[in-house]
């Protein structure tokens, strides 16, 4: 729950930026979840992912986490 709630933040976060600063997956939303540790092996990194969310281990894979 605290994970949701951490990337409801952030999103919200991202949302009230001015329109003229797009946000970028690899650089403000990477480091998000990988601070939160949602792609290491115990959580959304693992083989088969978690609640139907699959993330590569410790954001090796961005375009691949992007789809």
């Amino acid at each position: 729950m605290r994970y949701f709630a951490a990337m409801w933040i952030a999103g919200l976060f991202a949302m009230i930026q001015p329109c003229f600063s797009a946000v970028d997956f690899i650089n403000d939303i990477m480091p998000v979840l990988s601070r939160l540790g949602c792609n290491g092996s115990s959580c959304h990194g693992k083989a088969d992912g978690q609640n139907g969310f699959n993330l590569s281990v410790f954001g090796h894979d961005p375009d691949g986490d992007f789809r």
